[in-house]
């Protein structure tokens, strides 16, 4: 089956972090935070007020939905009887999170760039470049952090192939 039908809980988890950034980045308020005890481990996440949502958030709320119940049914029972593992998940999703975060930040600065005033456009396209090479190094270390969330289920996956 394809990826795309059956993604690994790295993809699920960057995924779900995308969609948190989105809902943060508009103008909902957070609720609180969710606190989901699966066997031994803490599993902590922000919650939303769905009537705050406009309709297109509330897309963004239900994939988010979706993707918790897979990862609770399909995943997390496999490591949260392993502290350790628990511990490194959460680990990761947070630096998935600070990582997408920064790239959403960044991708906000090219635009800016992209849309210089005449007679700024060198200095612009200079700048711009400079923090495209940051998204790109950035977008490495998601592809990392991925891969090494696979890896607490043993999975060997790459998200990044380079013809280096």
């Amino acid at each position: 089956m394809p990826r795309m039908f059956n993604p690994d809980p790295g993809e699920m988890v960057d995924r779900q972090v995308i969609l948190e950034l989105k809902i943060y980045n508009s103008d909902t308020e957070p609720i609180g935070t969710d606190k989901k005890q699966v066997k031994k481990g803490q599993i902590e996440r922000t919650l939303v007020e769905k009537s705050s949502l406009n309709s297109k958030q509330h897309i963004y709320l239900d994939e988010i939905e979706m993707i918790r119940a897979k990862l609770i049914s399909n995943w997390i029972p496999d490591i949260a009887d392993k502290p350790d593992k628990v511990e490194a998940y959460d680990k990761l999703y947070e630096e998935l999170s600070e990582v997408n975060a920064q790239l959403w930040e960044l991708e906000d600065q090219v635009r800016v760039y992209l849309d210089a005033p005449i007679g700024l456009e060198d200095t612009a396209d200079r700048r711009a470049l400079e923090v495209y090479k940051t998204i790109t190094r950035l977008n490495d270390k998601r592809a990392n952090l991925v891969k090494a969330v696979n890896a607490l289920w043993n999975l060997n996956t790459s998200e990044k192939l380079y013809n280096t």
